[in-house]
């Protein structure tokens, strides 16, 4: 067993370049097998992550609070609260916060 408590973690740029969004990293990679991270992140409002793709790896994202504008494959995505979207290796995909509040999400990455 592991216990992770999230408020002794702090907060760091997430790992594109470009990007000034913050995340917590709550499970690094190794830990469990196959698993690269599990992330709590906030998206201030304008913030967002360039394109980029893995390929390798799942990505799996769950909106927890606002909401954020995705691009995957050229195709755009509106999650809002409550909505999970799944990335598969080598999909193009980018965020944005185009709202005036924060926005909360939780992201893992699975190798396959």
């Amino acid at each position: 067993m592991k216990l992770i408590h999230s408020k002794t973690i702090p907060f760091q740029l997430v790992n594109h370049p470009g990007s000034t969004v913050q995340k917590k990293l709550l499970i690094e990679n190794g830990v469990i097998p196959n698993l690269t991270n599990f992330s709590l992140a906030i998206m201030q409002p304008q913030e967002s992550i360039p394109e980029h793709a893995h390929a390798t790896m799942y990505e799996a994202y769950f909106v927890d609070h606002g909401s954020i504008s995705f691009t995957v494959s050229s195709k755009h995505i509106e999650l809002q609260k409550g909505d999970c979207l799944i990335i598969e290796p080598n999909e193009p995909h980018a965020a944005i916060n185009t709202t005036p509040l924060p926005a909360h999400f939780i992201y893992f990455g699975i190798q396959r």
